[in-house]
């Protein structure tokens, strides 16, 4: 009897020809490459996100509040490699383009003046994440998330932002809960993250993922009629 392909764990639709590590291992710096994991994928899921892989690492490693993780300064130190290497030129050009002039005010409400902040391609992190996402369910449940399932991110700076009914909602109804399982952790500084799936629908759910101890997303998934 012919053995049954593998499919990639993360589209669930192409053979698993191929490992991809979940999270990038990008991410990581070379001494906090500890326990990472590796999953079956096919090749397009694995190529084809590692531009989008590289731009998340850009963009946290270069927040201010990242600063004193130590393994964000060999990251930092090859960012700034592939900011003066020529045949870059294409991720330079990405970068550059994330960088803007905006009038930034203090939490009263006073102006502080003209600084470079960075416009976030949301949708390029939302891509990467929900890769993450896809493939922590499966490390745990042993399943595919079901393409009938999407997933929402939420950076914690965009949610300090929403109205206070609403933040009120997921910091009691969400984040309270979810807060009260288990830390996992990948590499020892580098990525933290806590689950809740519902008793209900063991694909839906939360998920708060951290990143250099500092920043961090809220996922929720749930069913495409869902949302």
């Amino acid at each position: 009897m012919k053995k049954k392909k593998r499919l990639c764990v993360i589209c669930n639709e192409k053979p698993a020809t191929t490992d991809d590590h979940i999270p990038p291992k990008c991410l990581f710096a070379s001494k906090d490459r500890i326990n990472l994991i590796k999953l079956p994928t096919c090749l397009d899921c694995n190529n084809h996100s590692s531009k989008d892989d590289e731009y998340l690492r850009a963009i946290l490693i270069s927040r201010a509040d990242v600063e004193e993780n130590q393994n964000t300064d060999e990251l930092r130190n090859a960012l700034m490699r592939s900011l003066s290497d020529p045949k870059q030129h294409g991720f330079q050009k990405l970068y550059s383009k994330a960088i803007v002039v905006k009038k930034v005010f203090s939490p009263a409400g006073l102006y502080l003046g003209d600084h470079p902040v960075f416009s976030v391609d949301y949708g390029r992190l939302e891509k990467v994440l929900s890769k993450v996402i896809r493939g922590l369910y499966y490390y745990h449940s042993a399943r595919v998330l079901r393409n009938d399932y999407s997933i929402k991110i939420i950076a914690e700076d965009d949610l300090n932002l929403q109205p206070q009914k609403l933040k009120d909602f997921i910091k009691s109804k969400i984040l309270f809960y979810v807060d009260k399982t288990v830390l996992h952790k990948i590499g020892e500084n580098t990525f933290h993250y806590k689950y809740l799936l519902t008793k209900e629908d063991k694909c839906a759910g939360a998920w708060v993922l951290r990143f250099y101890e500092k920043v961090h997303f809220l996922a929720l998934v749930l069913k495409n009629q869902d949302f």
